[in-house]
């Protein structure tokens, strides 16, 4: 009987350890699941990231160009005497009368690139 018995322990020990052992697939089957989802998450955050920078950079460049723009305003506006831009109209002075031709030729079109007073198009 004593031999009997413990070979009821022994299958209640194995089921219970082929149990254990099915609880803890189930739960590596779950982790991985959750690690593959937070992988993506982390590609999707870093392609996130990317286009942030690069959206960084273009408005950096922008304001870049805006600053060299405002600043070449000012240099025109407040700048030494030398590098201010000083309109030369005076209204009261006369214009000369001129009259631009109307043609519609090849010439006429190829001089239009050059001057925009030749020909109006």
């Amino acid at each position: 009987m004593y031999i009997h018995s413990m070979g009821n322990g022994h299958e209640i020990l194995v089921s219970e350890l082929q149990k254990q052992n099915q609880f803890l697939q189930i739960v590596n089957q779950k982790a991985e699941e959750i690690l593959l989802q937070a992988e993506q998450k982390l590609v999707q955050s870093e392609e996130i990231i990317i286009q942030t920078k690069q959206q960084l950079l273009q408005s950096e460049e922008k304001v870049k160009y805006l600053q060299f723009q405002l600043d070449q305003l000012k240099r025109m506006l407040f700048g030494a005497r030398r590098e201010r831009f000083v309109s030369n109209a005076d209204v009261n002075q006369m214009t000369l009368p001129y009259t631009t031709p109307q043609c519609s030729d090849n010439k006429c079109s190829e001089l239009r690139y050059f001057h925009a007073a030749i020909c109006v198009g």
